[in-house]
């Protein structure tokens, strides 16, 4: 399909492959500042997919850390 655009494309476009590119980096050299944007940038997305696994609330944070 001639002119599609796609996700790669788009992410490409908005540079956010460099960015998860450098974030990786900043992880690999033992960066705490990039871990500490990791987790919170992905603390509620993470706690909400294992709430909606486990369907307890009270669950939900143990079984998050027992996977770090």
């Amino acid at each position: 399909m001639a002119g599609a655009t796609t996700l790669g494309d788009l992410a490409g476009a908005l540079g956010i492959r460099a960015q998860e590119s450098a974030i990786v980096a900043e992880l690999k050299a033992g960066s705490e500042d990039a871990y500490a944007w990791l987790i919170g940038e992905f603390h509620q997305p993470i706690y909400s997919l294992v709430y909606r696994i486990v369907n307890d609330p009270a669950d939900a944070p143990i079984r998050r850390r027992k996977c770090s």
